[in-house]
């Protein structure tokens, strides 16, 4: 079915995008929400699921069935586009913020609520940053297990490695990410 579908959006079937649409539109919403988070409204969501369903239609001929799943294929299109997005309403709400920081008049305990806030989010968005500089197959295995929930059983299979590999890279990705957040702190 999968094989019929792929051969399908190959070859620019429209139907096919429909069929693609009814299989995977809960899967892509629901990481993209994930993804997203509390920066994305339910038109940002909805605009990412788009941006997912056309990017998969225009980069199809990319797909390789011996370098992964179409599963994985799509939920990598997904990651993707959602961190891009992401990115994109982060550097929009940091803008948002410097324009109306100076029309603010706050109080001293509140400015040090506010400022602890911005710090929040520029280390956020360091932190993916962080992870985007991962080299592969470490920072897939690091989205897919940390942001799209995948259980390590299912990288595993997906990647066809053994579990305690994908265990492994993700324990060194998060010792990494550890040492390098404490030598940002001293």
């Amino acid at each position: 079915m999968i094989d019929e579908l792929i051969n399908r959006l190959k070859a620019k079937d429209d139907s096919a995008v429909d069929d693609l649409y009814d299989m995977y539109f809960d899967r892509i919403y629901y990481y993209s929400k994930r993804i997203l988070g509390t920066l994305g409204t339910k038109e940002d969501i909805e605009e990412c699921v788009s941006d997912v369903f056309l990017a998969i239609w225009k980069e199809i001929d990319k797909f390789d069935l011996e370098r992964g799943s179409f599963n994985t294929f799509v939920n990598v299109k997904t990651r993707t586009i959602a961190l891009n997005l992401r990115r994109k309403l982060q550097k929009h709400t940091q803008k948002y913020l410097n324009d109306s920081i100076d029309d603010i008049d706050i109080g001293d305990n509140a400015s040090i609520s506010l400022e602890g806030e911005v710090f929040d989010k520029i280390n956020e968005h360091d932190f993916l940053d962080l992870i985007d500089k991962f080299k592969e197959p470490d920072k897939t295995y690091f989205h897919l297990r940390y942001f799209m929930n995948y259980e390590i059983k299912e990288i595993a299979k997906a990647f066809n490695t053994t579990v305690s590999s994908v265990d492994n890279r993700l324990y060194r990705c998060r010792l990494l990410l550890k040492k390098i957040r404490c030598e940002e702190i001293v």
